[in-house]
C-alpha cells in the first residue's frame, strides 16, 4: 500500500503533492479565461494544475477522478469556466487516463 503522507522535505503536513499524489488533473479553461490561467517563469500562461488528495493514493484512479471532478464542479471559480479536465497517472504527462468534458 501507497504512503498516506509526503515524503518530501516541507510538505508532511500538505494533503496533496506535486510529486507524492497519484493523480494529475489539468483542467483547461474556456475561451476568455485567461485570467485563470497560471503565468510561468518565462512569461507564458498554463492552464491551472490540481494534484489528488494524499489520502487517495494506492485507492482506485478512476473514483479518485470522480472526486476531483465533483470538487471542479463546485469550486466557484473554475466551475463554470472548466472545459475539459484531464486526468494523467503522475510523473506520465503523455497519455491521459480520462477524460472528462464538462
Amino acid at each position: 500500500m501507497k504512503n498516506h503522507k509526503c515524503t518530501c522535505p516541507g510538505r508532511s503536513d500538505k494533503i496533496f503533492c506535486p510529486k507524492c499524489s497519484d493523480l494529475r488533473m489539468t483542467i483547461l479553461l474556456k475561451n476568455g479565461n485567461d485570467k485563470l490561467k497560471y503565468q510561468r517563469a518565462n512569461g507564458q500562461l498554463s492552464n491551472p494544475v490540481w494534484y489528488s488528495h494524499l489520502k487517495y493514493n494506492g485507492k482506485d484512479a478512476y473514483k479518485t477522478a470522480e472526486k476531483m471532478v465533483e470538487r471542479v464542479r463546485k469550486d466557484p471559480v473554475y466551475g463554470s469556466a472548466a472545459n475539459v479536465l484531464l486526468f494523467f497517472a503522475n510523473g506520465n504527462r503523455n497519455f491521459p487516463i480520462k477524460k472528462v468534458v464538462l
